[in-house]
């Protein structure tokens, strides 16, 4: 398997830990791979985070000893069940979860040299009430970098 295949392996177990347990605030119902809308959620399903490579990742960087280091960006979505009064507290807490989470082997278990949140996070937090079958429901986006040599055993 591919180092990019390993480290979106990797991000999935690490977003896997997230399990409510005494690191975790939150704990994950469903991990995704593709982008899920809220149509398609569940209420089993929440909370949710998603993840999958982005269309465009930066150019590798050249090396003179003839390596490129690659980036790989990977794009994360989480969806939380909140009130327009816990909107705040629980998507920081899915925030700080994810971070928790990913931060814990930077590395990738050997794959990548780094990871590093590279955007901050998007939140719709300031929204008011959905209302109907979508309230209730509040999201968070951010962007993962993880950079690597693809031919790194």
């Amino acid at each position: 398997m591919p180092n990019r295949d390993q480290i979106l392996a990797n991000i999935g177990e690490a977003l896997a830990q997230i399990n409510g347990s005494l690191r975790y605030h939150t704990a994950l119902a469903s991990i995704g791979t593709t982008l899920a809308t809220y149509d398609e959620l569940g209420t089993s399903q929440i909370p949710w985070v998603g993840y999958w490579p982005t269309e465009g990742s930066p150019p590798p960087v050249g090396y003179p000893f003839g390596d490129e280091m690659h980036v790989l960006e990977v794009q994360l979505l989480g969806v939380v069940s909140a009130t327009v009064d816990t909107r705040s507290a629980r998507l920081a807490e899915l925030e700080t979860d994810i971070r928790t989470a990913l931060y814990a082997d930077r590395s990738r278990g050997g794959w990548a040299i780094d990871t590093q949140v590279a955007s901050a996070p998007v939140t719709d937090e300031g929204d008011p009430d959905k209302g109907g079958m979508n309230a209730n429901r509040a999201t968070l986006g951010m962007t993962v970098r993880c950079t690597f040599f693809p031919d790194d055993p």
